[in-house]
This record gives structure tokens, C-alpha cells and sequence, in this order.
């Protein structure tokens, strides 16, 4: 495997653990307002994180605390997963290996390689989809397993 399949065969495993966790979520009666609030910041941060692999430096200031309601979680994952989708598409892994410039959400600029913000976004992701399930089931409701080894391709 080359660095540019690993990781588009770990954002299509990001994607479906994403819209598992909505469904999940979506289906608490009523959606807790926490959870919410961090899917949204999911979404707010795989959107900073594409526009830091596609910008550098000239990447507007992110919104990393959307305010969005949970109605417009479906669709706007669905858009920043055809984003990733199509950013890894382009990708080789001479472009996934190459040092980004860009600043950081403290207005300082630094370098990283795109592969480490690629992986940055995946762990971000992971950890919020942890809290967003917790969240979500409230003791009581057992969320849908999202752990990689269950990941089918």
C-alpha cells in the first residue's frame, strides 16, 4: 500500500464512523445539546483542517464552534466527506509527504507535513466521536461500534 491508499481507506473508515455516530446521536429523543455542540465541532474542524492542506497560510480563520443545528449534520458531513474524498483522489504521496505552512488556530505560523495533518484530523475525530457517544447514550443506550478492526471494506 502507498501512504495516499492508507489514508483514504482510513477517511472512508472516518466516514462511516462519522455518520454512525450521527445516526446514533440523531436517534436520542431529544438530541443532548453537548453532543451536538461537538459534532458540529467536528465538522467545523475537518473543515479547518482541509483548508489548511488546500491554503497554507491563506486559509480564512476558522470557525471551529459552528453553530449549526443537528438538522444540517447530515448534509454538511456528507459535503466535508466528499471534500476528503476528493482532496485524497488528488493526492500522491509526494503531495501527502510535502511540509505545509500555515497558521495555527494562535495566528502563529508553522510547518508540518500533510500526512501529520491528516492524521491530526483523523485522532481529532475519534476523540470527539468518543465524547459525542458517551454523551449520547447516556448510560443507557449502547452506541454502534466504531473501533477500526470492525471497519469493513
Amino acid at each position: 500500500m502507498t501512504i495516499e491508499t492508507d489514508f483514504a481507506r482510513l477517511f472512508r473508515y472516518n466516514s462511516q464512523s462519522n455518520r454512525k455516530i450521527l445516526e446514533f446521536m440523531l436517534s436520542g429523543d431529544p438530541v443532548n445539546p453537548r453532543a451536538a455542540k461537538i459534532f458540529a465541532h467536528m465538522i467545523g474542524a475537518d473543515k479547518m483542517w482541509l483548508s489548511m492542506l488546500e491554503l497554507g497560510e491563506k486559509a480564512p480563520e476558522p470557525v471551529l464552534w459552528p453553530d449549526m443545528a443537528p438538522e444540517m449534520f447530515k448534509e454538511e458531513l456528507e459535503s466535508v466527506s466528499g471534500h476528503w474524498t476528493r482532496y485524497l483522489d488528488a493526492a500522491t504521496d509526494e503531495t501527502l509527504s510535502a511540509e505545509i505552512s500555515y497558521l495555527n488556530i494562535k495566528g502563529q505560523t508553522v510547518r508540518k507535513s500533510a500526512s501529520d495533518i491528516l492524521t491530526s484530523a483523523l485522532i481529532h475525530a475519534s476523540y470527539h466521536r468518543g465524547q459525542v457517544a458517551i454523551l449520547s447514550g447516556g448510560g443507557e443506550r449502547t452506541a454502534p461500534l466504531m473501533d477500526f478492526i470492525f471497519f469493513s471494506e
